[in-house]
């Protein structure tokens, strides 16, 4: 393991204690979330007898295989001496007391502010605990107020940070911009002037929204483009979309170039797990998900990815960055995201990746 690495995750684990065993590690992937996370449970287990802890995750495939192999690789314990379950099964609990909670990806559990009702927060609310520990690669503004309340942001490293600590691998960011159709850009300017016209008038358009935000989303031409991508790149990769039907589609199409699966919440657990492992034991060069993959997979091979379809939230585009940059000697990591310029869709890329260093190309061949 990384000095540095070790350094930061031993600062991380000194600063929640100082902070009452109360406190979110917000750290770039590849920093050792989970391996702090171990490092508070190991502490807690060797100082008390039989201590009730619980962590909690978003999907299964976290739950299941991440926090598994960390503990069978980093810990004293057993994965079976904790309690493990999904946000899905932890929010219907009702007055149950905890020694100490791990909240791995914390930021999904949390309402933007006191208007909205999200019913995964409603185990903060209906359970307690003596100690709580959170962990997340990112934590947006529009969540802190809530979260404070609960286990505030207490350490922080970003991924510019990390990389430049050389604990995660180096990686460049690039952005090609592709056309609308003539088809797809007459449909783009007809909803964009029903979205002004209902701007004016004070309310909002949500159908037209969501209409062209798809049409973003899945535009004709990044067809052409991920083919080029795909044959140009080396290695294993990863395709983000933002819809299962657009993550099959392009699985099908690229699938001449190495093999690929898709991978999406549509697809039973069973059947996710077989095309997860096919992936990760290189059976297929490609793995193409819709947001399913966003968080949690933890492949050092992985060189390269292609966000096909992108939204404006930074936390989004850090994590899918995450899934790229794990250290590995050698390696540098390739992210590229499509856009199309001169839409909404462009104003969102810029905003997804403020403070961090891109580049602008027309062509996959600009890519060092």
């Amino acid at each position: 393991m990384n000095i540095e690495q070790t350094k930061i995750q031993e600062e991380a684990l000194k600063q929640w204690q100082e902070c009452h065993y109360k406190g979110t590690i917000e750290g770039a992937t590849g920093i050792g979330k989970t391996k702090i996370g171990l490092m508070a449970i190991d502490q807690l287990f060797s100082n008390s007898i039989s201590p009730k802890v619980l962590i909690i995750s978003p999907t299964q495939i976290i739950r299941d295989k991440e926090w598994k192999e960390q503990f069978e690789k980093w810990s004293t314990i057993e994965f079976n001496d904790v309690t493990s379950h999904c946000i899905q099964t932890c929010y219907k609990l009702m007055n149950t007391h905890w020694d100490l909670i791990v909240c791995d990806e914390i930021h999904r559990y949390i309402p933007k502010n006191d208007t909205v009702e999200y019913k995964y927060y409603k185990f903060f609310q209906n359970n307690t605990w003596d100690k709580i520990l959170g962990l997340s690669a990112s934590i947006s503004k529009d969540i802190s107020f809530r979260l404070n309340k609960i286990t505030p942001v207490i350490y922080s490293i970003d991924t510019n940070k990390a990389r430049e600590l050389e604990i995660v691998a180096p990686f460049d960011i690039y952005n090609i911009s592709i056309e609308l159709t003539k088809l797809e850009k007459f449909a783009y300017d007809s909803l964009s002037k029903q979205i002004d016209i209902a701007k004016f008038r004070g309310y909002h358009a949500w159908k037209a929204i969501n209409k062209r935000r798809t049409l973003l989303y899945n535009a004709f031409n990044k067809t052409e483009t991920i083919k080029s991508i795909i044959d140009y790149m080396k290695g294993q990769g990863i395709i983000f979309s933002q819809h299962i039907e657009y993550a099959d589609n392009i699985s099908k199409i690229v699938y001449p170039y190495g093999g690929c699966v898709s991978y999406h919440s549509g697809i039973d657990k069973k059947e996710r797990q077989v095309r997860l492992d096919r992936f990760i034991n290189n059976e297929v060069r490609l793995i193409s998900a819709a947001t399913a993959l966003d968080e949690g997979l933890n492949i050092p091979n992985l060189k390269f990815a292609v966000i096909a379809a992108g939204t404006s939230k930074e936390r989004s585009f850090i994590q899918r960055l995450g899934r790229i940059i794990r250290l590995l000697p050698g390696k540098k990591a390739i992210l590229i995201r499509l856009y199309v310029k001169e839409t909404q869709d462009e104003k969102w890329l810029k905003s997804s990746q403020i403070g961090y260093k891109t580049q602008f190309i027309s062509n996959i061949s600009e890519v060092n």
